[in-house]
């Protein structure tokens, strides 16, 4: 790991049985948080991605770079990690027409989920806590999964997994590259 990597904001579920960075970078404040929680017919994995809002700032050679935190490129980062995610991997060169096929049609399931990132008929609203506040959750079923984003305020973060828990609740840790740093608490 690298000491040197940036210290940045992350939300993790607060009743998690264990947490694992699964992505980061080294430039921007963007961390993917896998956990593993407890359900009913036994344990099963969430994605937290949090995105921590920077303001828009210049390049060295005069380009403006942002975080896009506005619903649909929420909607579209979202359903794109669970949709995704659930895409097989190729074994060998005759399989790649149809690996080309199926990430095509997540492209076009990704595209309709984000156009309707203001539907509420489309786009369930839920709470999340986030110490002690409710803010609202957006939620889309997939038959995959469900698909879900929030304005935090300074972080927005995306979820998806196979089914969110009946209250969600996240927590404010910090993570330093790959590495989540100790829960001061």
């Amino acid at each position: 790991m690298n000491e040197d990597a940036r210290r940045t904001t992350v939300f993790v579920p607060a009743h998690a049985i264990s947490l694992e960075v699964v992505a980061w970078s080294s430039t921007d404040p963007h961390v993917g948080v896998a956990a593993t929680l407890p359900g009913p017919d036994g344990h099963y994995r969430l994605t937290v991605h949090t995105m921590v809002r920077t303001g828009e700032r210049l390049s060295g050679n005069g380009v403006a770079q942002r975080v896009a935190t506005d619903p649909v490129a929420l909607a579209s980062s979202a359903a794109w990690e669970l949709l995704a995610s659930r895409l097989a991997p190729i074994e060998s060169e005759e399989q790649r027409p149809a690996a080309r096929a199926a990430v095509e049609d997540v492209d076009r399931r990704v595209a309709a989920a984000a156009a309707d990132a203001g539907d509420l008929t489309m786009w369930e609203l839920r709470p999340v806590i986030v110490e002690g506040d409710r803010f609202a959750l957006h939620v889309r079923a997939f038959p995959e999964g469900f698909a879900a984003f929030a304005d935090l305020g300074p972080e927005v973060v995306t979820i998806s997994g196979p089914h969110l828990p009946p209250v969600l609740e996240l927590q404010r840790r910090e993570s330093q590259g790959a590495r989540l740093l100790p829960d001061p608490s």
